[in-house]
């Protein structure tokens, strides 16, 4: 299992959202120290292939089939503004 300070964020390079998550993880900045450091690793996933439709992607991602997610779950304002959260 990840440590709270690793993130994977599954994203397609040409969706709004993905830009604008990507953007957002772009400005966050440095962290205050090395122990507060955000790791994000980026996982592209293909929407013209159906990745996102793919069974693993489903069972171990997101059952809705959904990109731009990040696992495990980061509480960035992008999202939430967006799915009225």
């Amino acid at each position: 299992m990840c440590d709270m300070g690793s993130y994977t964020l599954y994203h397609f390079q040409w969706s709004l959202f993905s830009l604008m998550a990507r953007y957002t993880v772009a400005l966050r900045g440095n962290a205050a120290s090395p122990e507060t450091a955000m790791r994000i690793e980026e996982k592209l996933v293909d929407l013209h292939r159906g990745e996102n439709l793919s069974e693993k992607y489903l069972l171990e991602v997101n059952p809705k089939g959904q990109v731009c997610i990040t696992l495990p779950y980061a509480p960035i304002p992008v999202f939430g503004y967006f799915e009225g959260e």
